[in-house]
């Protein structure tokens, strides 16, 4: 949609249009909640205070920044990396490898619902981030068409991990049911935190003057955080793990 408008309309007007259709695509999922008219049987507080006071939680939501700080990083210099190391690419090719990691991120929320119900979630999660790690350093050396190709997949799979098992582990993480809704978008807060820091920071970073010799740079710096949301997920894990081991000896 964003390339279609640019050309003619551009650039301001193209992200207008875009955020005109979010909006009335929001408008329409409220309507339903119109007609509910029953109120809920407790008042969920905007804020809880005690999660500042459960290290495990906040360590998470730490782990959620590094995260976020470099997952939106592929997604947006992908394209132009890409161009970048290989010129002869042709655009729309460049430009797919955007739909390719879109695509291939449906099997990996499909694959991280089976393997949270088998391992568990936090663990899922932690292995990967440390995947995603992997990817994003070995990014520095995708030199090739079919290369580019191939990470994009793989890359597209792991974010779709990333994505999808969040609301699979913040309950494990809250005291009672009447926290989850609180706690969930005080998670979702820290990871919004690092989606707006992240591509600012890449781009500065990034210097589009020196070409191929200082892309390196980028990759390894949303690679150091990401390895690093992968060391502050092994607390929760392990707490999470001792909990249970308590629960069932008692």
């Amino acid at each position: 949609m964003f390339r279609s408008i640019v050309r003619s309309a551009g650039f301001g007007w193209a992200v207008r249009g875009i955020a005109f259709v979010m909006l009335g695509l929001y408008v329409i999922s409220y309507l339903p909640l119109l007609y509910y008219r029953e109120k809920p049987p407790t008042v969920r507080h905007f804020f809880d205070p005690s999660a500042l006071r459960d290290a495990p939680f906040m360590v998470l939501c730490v782990a959620s920044v590094f995260s976020a700080t470099a997952y939106y990083i592929p997604f947006l210099y992908l394209p132009l990396l890409t161009k970048v190391r290989i010129p002869w690419i042709s655009s729309n090719l460049t430009f797919g490898l955007l739909s390719i990691l879109n695509g291939s991120s449906v099997v990996g929320r499909l694959l991280a619902g089976v393997a949270a119900a088998i391992f568990g979630p936090t663990e899922t999660i932690s292995i990967s981030l440390v995947f995603g790690s992997i990817l994003l350093f070995c990014w520095i050396v995708v030199d090739s068409v079919a290369g580019t190709i191939v990470w994009s997949v793989f890359w597209g799979m792991v974010s779709g991990v990333l994505v999808a098992l969040p609301g699979a582990f913040i309950p494990l993480f809250c005291p009672s049911l009447t926290v989850i809704g609180t706690r969930s978008g005080m998670y979702w807060v820290f990871v919004g935190l690092g989606l707006l820091i992240g591509s600012p920071i890449g781009g500065a970073i990034y210097d589009v003057k020196m070409g191929n010799s200082d892309s390196w740079r980028l990759q390894v710096f949303a690679g150091i955080f990401m390895m690093g949301a992968a060391v502050c997920t092994v607390y929760p894990m392990l707490h999470l793990r001792h909990k249970s081991r308590s629960a069932a000896v008692c």
